[in-house]
C-alpha cells in the first residue's frame, strides 16, 4: 500500500503509520521513565540455613543442635558427631565409644518397643 497512489495521498495508510509510531514510542518511553524497584534480599533465618551446628559451652563441653530435626545435645568436646547413611546421628571419639542416636518415626509406643527389638535384640525395651 505506496503512501502516494496516482497523485494521491493514502491517508489511511499514513494514519495507520501515525498510531503504530505513538504506541511505539510511548512504550519506550514509559518504560525508559518507570522507577526501577529496588533489590530487596530475601531474609533467611539463620537456623533455616544450617541444618547444624556445634557451639562451644566451655572448655569440656559443646552443643550439638540440629535445625533439621529441631534437638540439641551437650557432647563432650573431644567427640565428634556425624550422620551416617541412615540419618542418624553419630557420636563417637574414634575407638572407645559410638553413641548413634536413631531417628525414626514411629506411632505409638508398640511399634517404638518393636523397633528397639528389632534393632538391638527381644531383651531390649524403652519400658523399665
Amino acid at each position: 500500500m505506496p503512501f502516494i497512489t496516482q497523485g494521491k495521498t493514502n491517508w489511511k495508510f499514513l494514519l495507520i503509520v501515525i498510531i503504530l509510531a505513538v504506541i511505539v514510542g510511548g512504550g519506550a518511553l514509559w518504560c525508559a521513565r518507570r522507577p526501577e524497584k529496588p533489590y530487596q534480599p530475601v531474609q533467611v533465618n539463620q537456623s533455616e540455613k544450617k541444618t547444624s551446628e556445634i557451639i562451644s559451652l566451655d572448655e569440656t563441653w559443646n552443643k550439638y543442635t540440629n535445625y533439621k530435626l529441631g534437638f540439641s545435645i551437650n557432647i563432650p568436646k573431644f567427640a565428634a558427631i556425624s550422620e551416617d547413611n541412615e540419618n542418624n546421628i553419630v557420636i563417637s571419639n574414634g575407638s572407645y565409644y559410638k553413641w548413634t542416636l536413631m531417628i525414626k518415626a514411629v506411632k505409638n509406643d508398640n511399634e517404638l518397643d518393636k523397633l528397639i527389638k528389632e534393632r538391638f535384640g527381644s531383651a531390649c525395651s524403652f519400658r523399665y
